[in-house]
């Protein structure tokens, strides 16, 4: 007996979809580190300016 099929069959989904998730998530990956590092950088720059801007203020306070 024969059995009607309402969803398709998933397993071949899921094989056709692997390979290009994985290049999407190494990519994205690759794109978040990136991002980070850069936020990172600009966090450290602002931190020594006003760091810096204290310092001066300070300095000119006395």
């Amino acid at each position: 007996m024969a059995t009607l099929k309402i969803m398709p069959d998933l397993e071949n989904i899921n094989k056709g979809l692997n390979v290009p998730v994985i290049i999407v998530y190494v990519k994205s990956k690759g794109l978040i580190t990136g991002a980070s590092d850069a936020l990172e950088d600009i966090v450290a720059e602002a931190r020594a300016e006003l760091s810096e801007s204290k310092s001066s203020s300070a300095r000119s306070s006395r």
